[in-house]
C-alpha cells in the first residue's frame, strides 16, 4: 500500500510539473503570435516593394486608378504631367510638357484588349490638343486602337501607345507597386 501512495505522489508530482512546465511556456510564448504577425506584416510590405506593376495589375484598375497610373508611369519616363478633372475634361485625361519641354495631352482608355479604342477618342484629344494649345497628343490604352481609329491617329500625328508598347514601358520604365498603392 506504502508503494501504491509513494507512486501515486510521485504521479501528482510529475503532473504537477508538467502544468507547470505548459504554463509557463504558454506565458513565454504569447508573444509569439504577435511576433509572428509583425514578421508576416514586414514579408507583405517587402514582397510588395519588391513587386512591379503589370499589365495584369492594368486589366483589374479602375479606369479612374489607370489615369493615374499613366500620370504616375509619364513622370518616371521624365514627363512633368497631372491628371484633369475626371469630368468634363474635353478629352485631356493627364496633360503636362514631356521630357523635350512640349506640352502634351493625354487621352487614357482603360479598356478589355477585345475592346478596341475608336475614332471618337482620337478625335476628342486632336481636339483637346487644340483646346490646351498642346504640342503633342497622346491615346494610352491597355487595349488597341481599331483600324480606322489607328489610321486617323496616324495621319493627324498623334501618339499611340497600345497595349504592347505599354507592355514595353513597363519593361523599361517598372513602376513598384508600392509606389502607386501607396496610403
Amino acid at each position: 500500500m506504502e508503494g501504491i501512495g509513494c507512486l501515486f505522489m510521485l504521479f501528482l508530482l510529475i503532473i504537477y510539473g508538467i502544468s507547470r512546465l505548459f504554463s509557463k511556456n504558454k506565458k513565454a510564448s504569447s508573444p509569439y503570435p504577435q511576433q509572428s504577425l509583425q514578421t508576416s506584416e514586414d514579408s507583405l510590405k517587402y514582397q510588395n516593394a519588391e513587386r512591379v506593376i503589370t499589365i495584369t495589375d492594368l486589366d483589374n484598375m479602375s479606369p479612374y486608378e489607370f489615369e493615374h497610373f499613366v500620370a504616375l508611369l509619364l513622370r518616371k519616363r521624365g514627363y512633368n504631367v497631372s491628371t484633369t478633372q475626371p469630368t468634363g475634361d474635353w478629352g485631356a485625361d493627364v496633360i503636362g510638357t514631356d521630357p523635350y519641354g512640349r506640352k502634351v495631352v493625354v487621352q487614357v482608355k482603360k479598356y478589355n484588349p477585345r475592346h478596341f479604342v475608336g475614332l471618337s477618342a482620337v478625335q476628342q484629344v486632336y481636339t483637346a490638343k487644340d483646346l490646351f494649345e498642346a504640342d503633342v497628343a497622346m491615346i494610352v490604352t491597355t487595349s488597341y486602337l481599331s483600324y480606322r481609329a489607328q489610321g486617323s491617329a496616324g495621319q493627324l500625328k498623334i501618339q499611340v501607345i497600345d497595349r504592347d508598347i505599354l507592355i514595353q514601358w513597363l519593361a523599361e520604365t517598372p513602376v513598384a507597386y508600392y509606389e502607386f498603392y501607396k496610403t
